[in-house]
């Protein structure tokens, strides 16, 4: 595998330039001071791209170089500069292992022959000897066996336990991960995953006190990462990942582990056939049935589903025929030849399951595995027997052969917990290395699940927000308090009752919502809220201010002054049009213990509205900020600033800026000009524009960097191993555009409540486009759910 700079993206294959990517690395302290910007924009690949070493005696020769020139080196597998020469780092990394600093989640534990040398059991040279080698059946050894699981950062914790699983019950058994290119780095290469990692090895030779390199699942034996622009999908190329003479796949959900060790008896009939269960989609739930339905709408012949209740192996060819089918399917002719290479033509394929999936969303569902069992299903391929479990069960449960003749009867070997309580705040990592010591120990999970008693469960670290059903105990944190506050005014009074009605359904463990409007709006607003604080599970505030100066500038200005209206640690500033449309939990405003700030690069070439917005705020900040900002910060729709940046951020705007904070606020412009007229305005005019979202962004860029964890938009703004997960997945809040509410008051209850009813942001966007139809809006109340807005 080959690490590139820029935005270019990890991959398997191999090719005549792999020696030169191995050698380069995306390092994000090239200019920060650290180590030097010694090698640096590495022959012109980039700013953050350095020349990098794999081996050791070359990288101390160069150190020596580099540090002559108030620099140093790094290496390709911990960017780090090398250890001291004869250190105990050096010889470990010389015999090929090491060990890992303690990290958040369990760690992984490889077992280790007491046969084999030490390594080759760190090398995974395992296909001639050891558990690799093991007779699975006939022809076929342990290590032509792959479990195939998907890689979310979100679900690395439980990940984790997976690996562990398999590398206990089957030990020599393959291993491929597919997940996105984003968090490639989180999986390849996170510090701190095999603290116990060949754990009879390290006992013997490793000394505690030490500091020892990061390892990775990488560096586990017969593990592979890959990566697949749509992780979802991403057991289409299972076979890809899993690697060469890989003959049968085992596909392991998210959120699944081995609860035992399995053999031949438990996938296959006594006459060698692989045995893959099947149940008519008349049935099983809904939801299970919505994936047979995919299989259906794909492959063009009706098909029983595979993938409820039964442990699901293919062989591994598979693969190779289901992606000729999809490229073979007439909608793809016109985009994929020959000329392109195996990833182009998966990712058309990607395209063409994900417009698949779109077009038939309300009664299907796209599962790759289970496509891929419905289309060996539909060809009968030699070697493989399907097995209807419910009618199987009903014609011979009482007849003299034995039941355990057939193995799909058999307790399961897969073993599935929700995982869907992790959203809510739950360490559900830790409650999965729980539930695998106890199957270490001989405990079972027949039936393939395992019900998780939310009573039992801790709470992750400094988790707030966290809403899960009724008659249970909302975990909260008393670390961190978080006030919602709205600055609203009377002409958003509608927008604003719809709104909070949302708060109290979605974000039902907040520390209280504040409500700021001039002195004569607070009688309105609290009517308004009157009878929401009868049902509100936090209390609801009314606070009145002078009115200074143009409304759109003092909402700025109460906005940056939050911290004299709330209590909470840290502020979560709401638009009076904004809709909370799914439960919001720690995990979706903190990361690490701190609130998430996303960011991107402010671009000139995008399309003439989101330029204006460019030159509108660009500008504005750098003047008020007195730095020359190249980044965006209101790209989301959730604003959450830790209380001390207030206080901070207004003595900087008095002392930089020579005049009273509110003298300042009253002397900037609000609101964005026309597209076609902004051009018009001078350099001094635009200096004058002022976003808060924007303003607060810079100065905790430049002045409290580390109160926040940052979330890069732009992949090339991203640091080897950061978090970056989809940010539309992450967000739960949506724009109703006040610019697009009708004005017929018939309609606009009809939009607020058409609102009230989304699920998504796509829904969100819906509703807008719909109404700006009906209404005859201008198009620029279409897509508003999730976009940076003019303030």
């Amino acid at each position: 595998m080959a690490m590139q700079c820029s935005n270019t993206r990890f991959t398997l294959s191999s090719s005549s330039d792999s020696r030169l990517r191995s050698a380069q690395v995306c390092d994000y302290r090239c200019g920060s001071g650290r180590y030097g910007d010694f090698n640096c924009d590495w022959r012109g690949l980039g700013s953050t791209c350095r020349l990098c070493f794999n081996e050791l005696p070359a990288a101390h020769l160069a150190d020596e170089f580099a540090k002559a020139h108030d620099g140093r080196v790094v290496m390709c597998n911990t960017h780090e500069p090398p250890p001291p020469i004869g250190s105990y780092t050096n010889k470990e990394e010389e015999n090929g292992h090491g060990s890992a600093d303690a990290g958040n989640g369990p760690t992984l534990v490889a077992p280790a022959p007491h046969e084999r040398s030490n390594k080759e059991i760190i090398s995974g040279n395992e296909e001639s000897q050891g558990p690799s080698a093991t007779e699975y059946i006939g022809t076929t050894t342990r290590g032509q066996i792959c479990a195939f699981m998907r890689g979310y950062s979100r679900l690395l914790p439980i990940t984790k336990v997976a690996v562990s699983s398999v590398l206990h019950f089957m030990p020599g058994m393959r291993i491929g991960i597919a997940t996105h290119p984003s968090d490639f780095e989180e999986f390849h290469r996170s510090a701190a995953i095999l603290e116990n990692c060949l754990e009879e090895v390290h006992k013997r030779s490793v000394d505690p006190g030490r500091s020892h390199s990061p390892e990775t699942f990488g560096h586990l034996p017969n593990v592979t990462v890959g990566t697949s622009t749509n992780v979802e999908h991403g057991p289409l190329v299972a076979d890809y990942i899993c690697g060469e003479a890989t003959r049968l796949i085992y596909y392991m959900d998210a959120g699944e582990m081995l609860s035992r060790t399995f053999t031949k008896k438990d996938t296959h009939t006594v006459m060698g056939d692989l045995i893959v269960s099947l149940v008519n989609t008349d049935e099983v739930p809904q939801v299970v049935a919505a994936r047979g339905m995919g299989s259906s709408v794909l492959l063009g012949v009706t098909t029983p589903t595979f993938t409820y209740g039964s442990d699901l192996i293919l062989p591994a060819e598979t693969n190779a025929q289901l992606r000729a089918v999809l490229e073979g399917n007439q909608k793809l002719v016109a985009r994929t030849d020959a000329k392109h290479g195996h990833s182009d033509r998966v990712e058309r394929i990607y395209e063409y399951l994900a417009g698949v999936a779109s077009t038939h969303k309300d009664s299907a569902t796209i599962n790759i595995p289970e496509v891929l069992a419905a289309l060996a299903y539909s060809r009968s391929p030699p070697g493989v027997t399907f097995v209807n479990m419910n009618e199987w069960s009903h014609q011979n449960l009482f007849s003299e052969a034995s039941i355990w003749d057939v193995p799909m009867v058999k307790p399961r070997f897969g073993c599935s917990l929700d995982r869907s309580l992790g959203n809510q705040g739950y360490d559900m990592g830790e409650i999965f290395a729980k539930e695998l010591e106890a199957l270490k120990l001989g405990a079972s999970c027949e039936q393939g699940f395992k019900a998780v008693e939310v009573s039992s469960l801790d709470v992750k670290v400094n988790r707030q927000l966290s809403v899960q059903g009724a008659e249970q105990k909302v975990p909260k944190s008393l670390d961190y308090d978080v006030t919602v506050m709205y600055r609203t005014f009377v002409g958003d009074a509608k927008l604003f009752n719809a709104s909070i009605a949302t708060v109290i359904e979605h974000v039902s463990s907040a520390f209280e919502v504040v409500v700021v409007v001039v002195e004569a709006d607070v009688g309105l607003f609290e009517s308004i809220v009157q009878p929401f604080r009868i049902v509100a599970p936090f209390p609801i505030r009314v606070i009145g201010e002078p009115e200074l100066m143009d409304g759109k500038l003092q909402q700025k200005y109460s906005k940056l002054r939050a911290d004299l209206y709330t209590e909470g640690d840290y502020i979560l500033h709401l638009d009076s049009d904004a809709v909370v449309f799914q439960d919001v939990s720690f995990a979706h405003m903190f990361h690490l213990g701190k609130p998430v700030l996303p960011f991107r690069r402010y671009e000139k070439n995008r399309r003439l509205e989101e330029w204006t917005e460019a030159m509108c705020w660009e500008s504005g900040t750098s003047s008020a900020i007195g730095e020359d900002v190249i980044h965006d910060f209101g790209v989301s729709n959730i604003h959450l600033y830790p209380r001390s940046m207030y206080p901070a951020a207004r003595e900087f705007i008095e002392q930089h800026n020579g005049m009273p904070f509110v003298d300042f606020m009253a002397s900037r412009r609000g609101s964005c000009m026309n597209p076609d007229t902004e051009t018009d305005r001078t350099q001094d005019e635009r200096s004058l524009m002022f976003s808060d979202s924007n303003f607060i962004g810079a100065y905790l860029w430049y002045h409290m960097h580390d109160a926040v964890h940052w979330l890069a938009v732009d992949p090339r703004d991203a640091r080897p191993g950061d978090w970056r997960p989809d940010l539309r997945k992450l967000e739960r809040v949506c724009q109703v555009n006040r610019r697009c509410a009708p004005e017929d008051p018939a309609l606009l209850e009809q939009y607020l409540a058409d609102y009230r009813t989304i699920k998504s942001f796509d829904e969100c966007d819906a509703v807008t486009t719909n109404f700006a139809a009906i209404t005859n809006q201008k198009s620029e109340c279409n897509g508003e759910g999730h976009r940076e807005r003019v303030e």
